[in-house]
């Protein structure tokens, strides 16, 4: 097994991400000032996403809200940073089935 994280070795090309073209999240809002946003525990919720080739549904989590806006995570490589600002009419909390 490899001492390195994940079984990575040296002989593993990485990938070069300075190739990458990011996409923008188009309803994805500006970070709002810190003094407005809240800590709350990671909640599971299922979001909209809204991308310039279409809209993708994911569920993830949130960890800070700010008025109507809410903070998720956003996985993947489309994006240069890994979470997004938006309105909560884009995120829906996911409740534990019963």
């Amino acid at each position: 097994m490899s001492p390195f994280i994940g079984g990575w070795t040296p002989e593993h090309e990485a990938p070069d991400v300075s190739t990458y073209t990011y996409v923008k999240l188009l309803n994805e809002h500006p970070v709002p000032e810190r003094r407005r946003q809240r800590k709350i525990n990671r909640v599971r919720v299922r979001t909209r996403l809204v991308w310039p080739d279409g809209v993708e549904v994911i569920e993830t989590v949130a960890e800070y809200y700010a008025g109507r806006l809410v903070l998720v995570d956003v996985p993947g490589i489309r994006r240069s940073t890994v979470c997004a600002w938006l309105d909560a009419s884009d995120v829906d909390r996911i409740t534990a089935p019963e």
